[in-house]
């Protein structure tokens, strides 16, 4: 099944749907800290969608030097056994690429195989057949060390469920990946992002006594710092406020533009969708169709 990428319409789809105008988020005055993306000390002015940096959201790598996709899946199928002699096609012979310096999405109704092919792109689902390789590697056949430590120095998760240690503080929860390793927490850094998302008083604070959107917020300083190239989100903003998510899918777009970085989500917002430089839609994955769109 090959997902094909179009031109996106902004006020209607193909076929017999029809979508409503997607609202634009608006942030105001915040301070980046050093090593955040953007400027040190600039006002926090995210990209909004349909525009582009110089060198960025274009396919090219921060700088403007012009890079292939850091993220190509060939022809891969998943098939699980939910039982004794019965099989289940959960993705059927996709094609999918994303590249530096933009957000891709990956949308689709649930139960369509989405957030299965975002886990297989992320190594974290085991392909059945066909191959997939990040930044130039291909990982389908690695061993199983030597994929945690690529996952560990190249990749960063988002995920809605957050994936914080409930029994660590912010800070433990923040080192962790860098204790993982061998390595130490870049304690300024650190103190800069957890300022710069609101949570300096909160550093000593168990996780379980944030809200959701504080929570998030933690997972997102954990990426940065841990200055991933590519970023899988999946469901980032689902179980957050609307307020909330307007802020995490900012970052996390601001994250790719910026900087250069790959970012791939899975999505059933269309607030989120509307951030995507480029949408791939997996519609019954299990029957083998699909189609996707890009912004122009």
């Amino acid at each position: 099944m090959s997902l094909t990428i179009r031109p996106r319409q902004r006020a209607s789809r193909t076929g017999n749907q029809t979508s409503t105008p997607l609202r634009n988020v608006h942030a105001t005055g915040m301070s980046i800290p050093t090593d955040h993306p953007g400027q040190a000390g600039q006002p926090y002015q995210p990209v909004r969608p349909g525009h582009r940096r110089p060198g960025l959201g274009d396919g090219s790598a921060a700088g403007g030097e012009s890079s292939g996709p850091s993220v190509v899946a060939s022809d891969i199928t998943l098939v699980v056994s939910p039982r004794k002699g019965d099989s289940l096609t959960i993705l059927d012979h996709i094609d999918f690429q994303a590249w530096p310096g933009q957000v891709t999405g990956i949308v689709g109704p649930s139960g369509s195989g989405k957030s299965s092919l975002l886990y297989c792109l992320a190594g974290l689902e085991e392909v059945t057949e066909g191959s997939v390789s990040l930044l130039g590697k291909e990982i389908t056949h690695m061993r199983v060390a030597s994929l945690t430590r690529f996952r560990r120095r190249h990749l960063g998760f988002v995920f809605q469920s957050y994936n914080l240690i409930t029994s660590m503080t912010v800070e433990e929860n923040l080192a962790l990946p860098f204790t993982l390793r061998g390595s130490f927490l870049p304690r300024k850094k650190a103190d800069d992002l957890l300022r710069y998302f609101g949570l300096a008083e909160q550093k000593k604070q168990s996780v379980t006594l944030l809200s959701g959107g504080e929570q998030q917020r933690v997972a997102l300083a954990r990426v940065l710092l841990s200055d991933a190239d590519i970023v899988f989100a999946d469901e980032p903003t689902g179980a957050l406020d609307r307020e909330s998510g307007d802020r995490v899918i900012t970052i996390l777009a601001d994250l790719a533009r910026r900087s250069g970085k790959t970012v791939v989500l899975v999505t059933h917002s269309a607030e989120v969708a509307d951030h995507c430089d480029r949408i791939v839609e997996v519609r019954d994955g299990r029957l083998g169709r699909a189609g996707g769109e890009a912004v122009a």
